[in-house]
């Protein structure tokens, strides 16, 4: 069975600096060098808006920094640093702008074309945090997060047969 990842912070001087067997110390000088510099991180990533928005308050460099979630399905704004952007919606202490589709969309789409293909696929938004824990090594109150999905999906492919069919695709 999976463990979770442990990852801890640890402040270099001023600078939240991340340790844990899989992050690179690269992203850390960086980070360092960008701090020091007093230069803003902008976090992308394939996180969510709620994984990132907690790493962002507790850790951000400059607390106005804008961050990207999903993949650059969004970008998120602190409200109190700026003005209402165009298509922006209020969501807690910040503003979303959408830059892709919409989390529905995609999920319908996804269901559509497994279902076309025959092939059987277990959701994010199909799964409980516990499950979502088993299977990603992520904490329970990780996972919950990993589960409030905005913008893209992230799944499995059930079954042998459908690593059959993903096989032939590949060929």
């Amino acid at each position: 069975h999976p463990r979770h990842i442990p990852t801890a912070v640890e402040m270099a001087g001023d600078v939240p600096v991340l340790r844990n067997a899989v992050f690179s110390n690269g992203v850390n000088y960086l980070h360092l060098h960008l701090a020091l510099q007093d230069l803003p991180v902008i976090f992308c990533s394939s996180k969510t808006g709620a994984e990132i928005r907690l790493f962002h308050e507790r850790y951000a460099s400059h607390p106005g920094a804008p961050f990207i979630a999903e993949n650059g399905g969004g970008v998120f704004f602190p409200r109190d640093h700026w003005d209402k952007p165009p298509g922006g919606e209020e969501t807690g202490r910040f503003w979303k702008v959408t830059l892709g589709a919409r989390h529905e969309q995609v999920l319908r789409v996804l269901l559509e074309a497994a279902g076309s293909v025959g092939m059987s696929v277990r959701t994010f938004s199909g799964m409980t945090p516990e499950e979502i824990s088993r299977r990603t090594c992520l904490s329970l109150e990780e996972a919950r997060l990993a589960g409030q999905r905005d913008f893209d999906e992230p799944f499995w492919i059930d079954g042998s047969e459908d690593r059959e069919t993903l096989a032939a695709f590949g060929e």
